[in-house]
């Protein structure tokens, strides 16, 4: 395949969403369509994806997925993640977040997250806001670590 550089300008407090929009568009549509991949009704199969994908998350991914497991429904601030994973700062966010959903797609399990920005302060805000979602990643994670 042949590729091209192409240089956008992308506003600052937006660069975690634009990373975000660019990896869903590289893997093309579908892929982190679980449901093309693993039978909805088959819970089991399901939950043996997302222990496959727990197992295939690097250290600093697991803990990223951790920290919106157990906070679960409510959204993290970048400050809130930069001090509880011992980052440089917000742009370290997206390094870490660049690979996970492609994991998810290559072991058949819609790997998935929420960026947004807090309505009152601006803020940008990370996680996962759907408990079932967590609860499921939970079940994964206690079964890839043993716990």
């Amino acid at each position: 395949m042949t590729t091209t550089d192409i240089t956008v300008p992308v506003p600052q407090d937006r660069v975690p969403e634009f990373y975000r929009w660019f990896a869903d568009w590289v893997d093309g549509p579908n892929l982190h369509d679980a449901s093309s991949i693993v039978p909805q009704n088959d819970v089991s199969n399901v939950e043996d994806a997302a222990i496959r994908w727990w197992e295939s998350l690097g250290a600093r991914e697991r803990q990223i997925f951790s920290l919106w497991i157990d906070a679960s429904p409510k959204m993290l601030t970048a400050e809130e993640i930069i001090e509880a994973m011992n980052l440089k700062g917000a742009r370290d966010i997206p390094g870490i977040l660049s690979w996970p959903t492609r994991k998810g797609a290559k072991v058949g399990f819609r790997a998935t997250w929420r960026f947004r920005r807090d309505p009152l302060t601006d803020s940008p805000l990370y996680g996962i806001e759907d408990v079932t979602y967590a609860d499921l990643l939970r079940r994964a994670r206690s079964a890839a670590e043993g716990a």
